[in-house]
């Protein structure tokens, strides 16, 4: 996540320092796509700044607004249906335990999550415990 003071940074090194994208992202350690992005919007509202022949209010709106991020919208990238399916298959193993009195035998997020890593699925721990807990909030509350 970039704060405003790297926002202010990527816009002095890339307009008076004359560095390059790639530059900049190495020594600040963001992604050179944020970097460009910000150089775009910059770039608008010097534009704009220029068009409107105010030049301060439009550069200091846009120097001092702190960077937003739209995360609302944001899908699941790693939760894929298949590592669904395996969550579930492992979930409804569990039940399966517990019916038959093997509840010792019950595996845990943390064991879902290691044999999702061994079979070689890229997901977060939390991400596999979160979908369990919604998985069991659910099934409560249908």
């Amino acid at each position: 996540m970039v704060s405003m003071v790297d926002k202010q940074k990527i816009i002095q090194y890339w307009h008076v320092e004359r560095k390059s994208e790639v530059e900049i992202a190495s020594v600040l350690g963001v992604s050179r796509n944020t970097v460009r992005r910000y150089i775009k919007s910059f770039i608008r509202a010097l534009e704009q700044s220029q068009a409107s022949g105010l030049p301060e209010p439009v550069l200091s709106d846009f120097l001092l607004t702190v960077p937003k991020y739209n995360v609302k919208n944001r899908g699941k990238r790693k939760l894929t249906t298949e590592i669904i399916q395996e969550i579930d298959r492992h979930l409804q193993e569990n039940d399966e335990k517990r019916r038959t009195g093997k509840g010792k035998q019950v595996v845990k997020s943390i064991d879902i999550w290691e044999m999702l890593q061994a079979s070689g699925h890229d997901i977060g721990y939390t991400v596999v415990c979160d979908y369990i807990l919604l998985t069991q909030i659910a099934a409560i509350h249908p």
